[in-house]
């Protein structure tokens, strides 16, 4: 899978990204893109699971990741096309799982995306 076969959403003009009562130094910071359901990934001690529910956890958690193979490559670009607007926060989800999979890191592999 490549990232030009994932399925663009259009999304409508002037959306909201929040509540706009926002003080003004949290203004400047970056929207948050999230997707569900989260997707649950092995922390670093044993028994630990994170719930990455959003481009940029998902992007935190891949830039830790020591096996970056084919599918890594294509959750990390998928993350830097969401954070341009340029793909899903899904799109994120479908690879993000796929690399974690790969990573050996996905809770409860079994299940279905």
């Amino acid at each position: 899978m490549t990232l030009a076969r994932c399925r663009k959403v259009a999304r409508p003009t002037g959306a909201h990204h929040g509540p706009s009562n926002l003080h003004p130094s949290s203004a400047r910071l970056p929207p948050t893109h999230w997707f569900s359901p989260p997707v649950p990934v092995s922390g670093e001690q044993t028994g630990m699971t994170h719930m990455v529910n959003t481009v940029e956890a998902a992007s935190e958690h891949l830039l830790q990741w020591t096996k970056r193979g084919p599918k890594w490559n294509q959750a990390v670009r998928a993350c830097m096309a969401a954070l341009a607007d340029q793909a899903t926060p899904q799109e994120v989800r479908r690879c993000f799982r796929l690399a974690a999979m790969e990573e050996g890191k996905l809770v409860g592999a079994a299940e279905k995306a």
